[in-house]
């Protein structure tokens, strides 16, 4: 990758030498982006999103605009289980039921890692339930889907981490809602 866009100006390529999970990583490139780059807004996207909108950055600024959101989630539609992910979830654990999930998860991904993909065709059917429910109005103050979130200059400036580092592929977006609330961040769907 590096020597595919090293004559690039627009592209940067950052390689770290082990999986740094979600949230480590994430917390690299908007490290990087804002000592390098400073833009107004910082677009974590997985890199499997395809973004169809081509005012895409118009849409954020229009919105920002309007709203003075801190972190912003779009809608995010996943094609294979034909969902809407955002928001993804409706109501903000509190930090127990958050720190109960986290060492549940970890337990089981340690024990028994066959059934991380099994968990996840069983809860296939409910996702596509309240998918149909939630994310066709404009919400604030959900748990917004990691798979594409939008942070304001102001909000990456105010932190000194954009997600929590001592997560590794599970629940970043729980407890990036639960700080926000409790700082008086918003966040916008």
């Amino acid at each position: 990758i590096s020597e595919k866009y090293k004559k690039e100006r627009n592209i940067s390529v950052i390689l770290n030498c082990v999986n740094e999970g979600f949230s480590r990583g994430n917390n690299i490139g908007c490290e990087y982006a804002k000592e390098w780059i400073n833009p107004d807004f910082y677009i974590v996207l997985n890199n499997d999103v395809v973004i169809e909108q081509l005012d895409f950055c118009n849409r954020i600024r229009k919105e920002y605009e309007e709203y003075k959101f801190d972190v912003l989630g779009p809608d995010v539609y996943n094609k294979s289980l034909d969902i809407h992910q955002n928001p993804l979830m409706e109501t903000v654990p509190t930090l127990k039921e958050v720190s109960r999930t986290i060492l549940f998860n970890q337990i089981i991904y340690n024990l028994y890692p066959i059934s991380v993909p099994v968990m996840y065709f069983l809860k296939r059917r409910e996702k596509r339930i309240k998918s149909i429910k939630l994310y066709k109005h404009r919400q604030e103050g959900v748990v917004l889907q990691g798979a594409c979130l939008i942070f304001s200059k102001k909000y990456v400036n105010d932190k000194k981490k954009v997600f929590y580092p001592e997560t590794f592929l599970y629940y970043e977006e729980a407890l990036l809602q639960l700080w926000n609330n409790m700082h008086g961040y918003k966040s916008v769907y």
